[in-house]
């Protein structure tokens, strides 16, 4: 049964991920469930509605079209993914996300994230 579990979450974490480098906020929010909690160094949000609109915002100043997205570490343990990431775009570098996603019936239930976001500099 953990196998089965850890490849649900696998699967999951993945179709995430390749929406997340895509900048696709409407596949992102297809893998949450309507009562979902995103945590942020912010707070906490509940619901597609306000994810969805917490992503937008991030894409729309922080990660705009054109960033990077490098993957630097992934950790699966049964419905539990933990990932570790850098992202570059014209105006931010992110030297190291993190994120810790519960994945419950193929969808995201619970989600954390937590990184440094530097502003470059331009001359």
């Amino acid at each position: 049964m953990t196998t089965q579990i850890c490849e649900q979450t696998e699967k999951i974490l993945f179709h995430h991920l390749q929406a997340f480098t895509e900048g696709n906020v409407d596949a992102i929010i297809d893998d949450y469930k309507d009562d979902s909690l995103l945590i942020t160094p912010d707070g906490a949000v509940y619901g597609r509605d306000q994810i969805k609109e917490i992503y937008e915002n991030f894409f729309s100043e922080v990660l705009t079209p054109g960033s990077s997205f490098t993957l630097l570490k992934q950790i699966i343990k049964d419905e539990v993914a933990y990932i570790i990431w850098e992202a570059r775009s014209s105006n931010f570098h992110i030297p190291q996300g993190t994120d810790t996603l519960i994945i419950r019936n193929e969808k995201i239930i619970i989600q954390t994230f937590s990184g440094q976001i530097l502003t470059k500099m331009h001359n």
